[in-house]
Parts: structure tokens; C-alpha cells; sequence
């Protein structure tokens, strides 16, 4: 009995270090944006869009940065004309 307990004991704790290893930032990992997202956003036809001041962003715009931008947009639901997406100085 004191086998199969000290057994079980040593298969739960090995179990659960690997877990919790698996979920800690390695040490050289990049700092994140502060406030990157996800948005879930509806604009308008003829709106302002969304404009956001990213903390952090320094981690964004480096040559090895491990973050993606996408997007869905859809031309037939109105007559498209103008910038659909601008990226940059204003």
C-alpha cells in the first residue's frame, strides 16, 4: 500500500511540474504590447475606424516580433473608395 502511494505521489508531481513549466515565458522572450488586443470591431460605412496608442510597442515593431495582424473585410456590402488600411505616421 505505502508503494503504490509513494508510486502515485511521484507520478502526480511529475506530471504536474511539467505542466506548470509548460506554461512559464522563457527568459528571453520579448516583452508583449501592452494592450494589443484581440478587438472585435464594426465600423461603419463612412466612420472614423479605430485608432489605438499601443503600450509597449517597442516589442511590436522589432525585426523578430512573433505577432500577426489580420483582418476581414467585405467590398460588395458598400461601394468602396479611399485608404482601407493605412499602417504608420499619419
Amino acid at each position: 500500500m505505502r508503494l503504490a502511494t509513494l508510486t502515485t505521489l511521484l507520478l502526480l508531481g511529475t506530471a504536474l511540474s511539467g505542466a506548470v513549466a509548460a506554461q512559464t515565458a522563457p527568459a528571453d522572450a520579448p516583452a508583449a504590447i501592452g494592450n494589443a488586443g484581440p478587438y472585435n470591431v464594426d465600423i461603419l460605412a463612412g466612420g472614423i475606424g479605430v485608432e489605438r496608442d499601443l503600450t509597449g510597442a517597442q516589442a511590436g515593431v522589432a525585426a523578430d516580433a512573433p505577432w500577426t495582424l489580420s483582418t476581414w473585410v467585405r467590398p460588395g456590402a458598400t461601394r468602396m473608395t479611399g485608404t482601407l488600411l493605412a499602417v504608420g505616421d499619419r
